[in-house]
């Protein structure tokens, strides 16, 4: 778990994040920290070309064309995609989708989720749900583990 300061609505919370993320964070960290003046703890963590304060909205979106290019992924241009926020919602399906393939509680991990992407509630968090394949098979899965003794037989139509 890492303490994020000031995200979302100026929201502080801890986020769960994966050890390779961690490592890769901390390296960008430090070649940041090696490049500029001493940073301080209240210093932005993806700061803007001042080296201090936060990198403005304009900024980011031009770093992720750049990335989208880097990776190979083509833009269809300015609202069409892929977009930034669309990063968000593939976390919230992947999210939903490894707790399914665990087996795990979702009454449970839900609120979890809509910590994670900083609402109050898991009704602000819904819109980021989009239904896959993947997650279709998921459902299907759990549902007949659960519930497929009751129906045994096809009937004809």
């Amino acid at each position: 778990m890492r303490f994020v300061r000031h995200g979302k609505f100026g929201k502080s919370r801890y986020v769960p994040i994966a050890a390779d993320l961690v490592e890769t964070l901390r390296a960008y960290h430090d070649a940041l920290s090696a490049r500029g003046p001493t940073r301080g703890p209240g210093d932005a963590f993806f700061p803007g070309p001042d080296g201090r304060r936060a990198c403005r909205p304009a900024g980011l979106y031009w770093s992720f064309l750049e990335a989208l290019d880097l990776a190979g992924i083509a833009h269809r241009g300015r609202g069409e995609g892929p977009r930034l926020h669309d990063v968000r919602h593939a976390f919230a399906v992947l999210r939903l989708l490894a707790w399914y393939e665990e087996g795990a509680d979702l009454r449970a991990k839900l609120p979890l989720l809509a910590t994670y992407l900083g609402h109050v509630g898991l009704e602000s968090s819904q819109v980021y749900l989009h239904m896959t394949r993947d997650l279709v098979g998921e459902v299907t899965r759990r549902f007949e583990d659960r519930f497929g003794n009751i129906i045994t037989e096809e009937v004809a139509p």
